[in-house]
């Protein structure tokens, strides 16, 4: 697929995220993936491209934590991703497909991705990896680990399976920060594979583990997967399966900061649903974090 033909599989949406395309336009890519097929509590994922873009508009563009202003740099936002209605597979392929093509258009590049369900990481990933995952390291924010093998029963691929499927297939280094929610299935499975994972207690002492797998490893590429139910409830009511516990956004900013010094090349933020958002106070945080994401690594680029 030529790059031109991205304009079949892209949609141009009414609202730019924050309204600006600034001197950052040629690193920040940034586009939707209204992915919804396997959620398996609260919908709405589909719904949460349109209203964090929507957000973008309400909140300041100065970033005091990284010292620059996003209305300065802002992102090139292509649009959403069309998916093909009640195909999984095909839906899957159309953002590999994207992500592929993005990422050609030069060696600075950054993909922002809005998500969309937990699922769009595996084609997201595989498009960063190609085929081989190792010397890549994908670090995953999440409440819950993503290991089973099936769920429901008899559905190998789903938002409740993602990182199972992906470590079965390219065998990256994942490191996993804020978990909270698992099953034994998934502990066993951990364990026997030796993945890592930090509770939201223990997420200082992962930041301290993740820095030294960091300098200890010539990573070719990272890629952040940042599901929102990562996120104490009372700052992210709005998302498909909700933990108490979770971490905050000072947390979060820790991680930025040390990420931005590496080669971290696709960011995804995921599991959003606006239709249990009071207020829409978590669509609000995504745009936020977006902002802060692209301003913390424009200030390393600098």
């Amino acid at each position: 697929m030529s790059l031109r033909n991205l304009d079949f599989y892209l949609h141009k949406r009414e609202v730019f995220f924050g309204g600006v395309k600034g001197a950052g336009a040629d690193v920040f890519k940034l586009i939707g993936a209204p992915l919804e097929m396997t959620v398996s509590f609260r919908g709405g994922t589909a719904l949460a491209p349109s209203k964090i873009r929507d957000m973008s508009l309400n909140i300041e563009s100065y970033s005091l934590s990284f010292s620059v202003d996003f209305d300065d740099i802002g992102v090139d936002d292509l649009g959403d991703i069309e998916m093909v209605p009640g195909n999984l597979g095909k839906s899957l392929k159309r953002i590999n497909d994207v992500v592929k093509e993005i990422l050609q258009l030069g060696e600075n590049v950054r993909i922002i991705i809005l998500g969309g369900e937990h699922t769009l990481t595996l084609p997201a990933f595989k498009a960063l990896n190609g085929s081989e995952g190792e010397g890549s390291l994908l670090v995953v924010a999440d409440a819950h680990l993503d290991l089973r093998d099936e769920y429901p029963l008899g559905v190998s691929i789903s938002h409740a399976t993602v990182m199972r499927r992906i470590y079965e297939e390219l065998k990256p280094d994942i490191v996993f920060l804020g978990t909270r929610a698992v099953s034994k299935e998934e502990l066993i499975y951990a364990k026997e594979h030796g993945l890592t994972f930090f509770t939201p207690g223990k997420f200082v002492k992962g930041i301290e583990y993740l820095e030294k797998s960091l300098k200890n490893n010539d990573y070719t590429s990272i890629y952040l997967s940042l599901d929102f139910d990562v996120f104490d409830p009372a700052y992210a009511p709005g998302v498909g399966n909700p933990e108490p516990g979770g971490i905050t956004l000072r947390e979060l900013y820790s991680l930025l900061e040390l990420l931005a010094d590496y080669p971290l090349k696709v960011i995804d933020l995921v599991e959003i649903t606006p239709l249990f958002d009071p207020g829409n106070i978590t669509s609000i945080l995504a745009a936020k974090i977006v902002e802060e994401i692209v301003c913390c690594l424009w200030s390393k680029l600098k």
